[in-house]
């Protein structure tokens, strides 16, 4: 049963995976009760492997920390079990560990949720991760880049997940995808990574972009030094930003078969000629508290155009050519 069918109508069923019976008595309510779900449990990640090989789920909640065998084991094996391996699983973390949440953002999850669990937010952010899966966006088809990025048009979840789950995670941010699509504003900063498809002629680029006092204060929260932040060190984080995302949608290619290497990431300004000249699948976010506001984008160019090595990424900051060009940002 695919998402789309759940979302519409069919009940779908989910599995929780959690160690302590009060969580797991919280989601099944609220997954049957609120998002019209059947619901089976399991108390480690054993438990529920065992359910896995036994009966099709279309989502898994998955907590992080248990015992027997713990979250990420247990998502480890999952996405290296080819029948299993597409299942969309959202995760329980109270954890904002670097390395646990690079190897999350790795495995590809649908999405986090926070513990402790706020149960009158938790119905309505699960129906948003079901509407999210269940939809793909329309991507114009006018030529091969295009088509291309058409073709790929499922990597949008995959986007927004990866990248509300590093500034959840990782900086404790909550962000989500708005429902506007902002315009790209000239003198914002740009973070841009290439995915080179290997077998296509032209590739991908991931960006993000923000405004400066977003940029620094991203930058901040991630250093976790205070108001005070370097040039440097903003260049630093946006490319570091740009580079654990990239990650994501690099694995996310190879999943569906893509030959797919990722570029060093580079951080210029945004032109005015880029800002006319940008398309692709561009998402707004915004935080829970509305202070924080930058986007992100996935768009295909022709891969004669993309940094090919480390100089040429460097080189490519000032080629006027580049859709990103503009005064060079600072340098990291």
């Amino acid at each position: 049963m695919s998402i789309r069918a759940c979302v519409r109508g069919t009940a779908m069923k989910a599995l929780v995976v959690d160690d302590q019976a009060n969580v797991r008595l919280l989601l099944s309510h609220i997954l049957r009760t609120r998002n019209g779900c059947t619901v089976s449990v399991a108390a480690n990640g054993q438990e529920a492997l065992a359910l896995l090989v036994r009966e099709s789920f279309d989502i898994v909640v998955l907590d992080l920390l248990m015992p027997v065998l713990d979250g990420v084991e247990t998502l480890t094996v999952i996405r290296r079990t080819p029948a299993l391996s597409q299942t969309p699983v959202i995760v329980l973390s109270a954890v904002r560990d670097e390395r646990k949440v690079r190897q999350l953002l790795r495995l590809g999850i649908a999405a986090y949720l926070t513990k402790p669990l706020r149960p009158l937010d938790v119905a309505e952010r699960i129906q948003q991760i079901l509407d999210r899966l269940g939809d793909a966006p329309a991507v114009a088809d006018d030529g091969p880049a295009e088509r291309a990025l058409a073709a790929r048009a499922d990597l949008r979840p995959q986007m927004i997940a990866a990248t509300e789950q590093l500034f959840g995670l990782m900086l404790g941010i909550e962000v989500g995808a708005a429902g506007t699509r902002e315009p790209l504003t000239s003198g914002d900063d740009v973070a841009s990574a290439v995915l080179r498809l290997e077998r296509e002629a032209v590739d991908l680029e991931f960006a993000i972009t923000a405004p400066r006092a977003m940029s620094e204060r991203m930058t901040a929260q991630y250093l976790q030094a205070g108001d005070v932040v370097t040039d440097a060190d903003v260049s630093a984080t946006l490319r570091e930003f740009a580079t654990i995302i990239g990650g994501r949608l690099q694995t996310a290619l190879r999943q569906r078969g893509d030959v797919v290497s990722l570029g060093e990431p580079t951080v210029s300004r945004l032109g005015a000629e880029a800002c006319e000249r940008a398309g692709g699948i561009r998402v707004t976010y915004t935080s829970s508290a509305h202070d924080l506001r930058f986007m992100t984008t996935l768009r295909a160019v022709p891969g004669a155009r993309l940094a090919r090595t480390v100089q040429d990424a460097d080189r490519r900051i000032e080629d006027p050519a580049h859709v990103h060009a503009a005064t060079p940002a600072t340098a990291g």
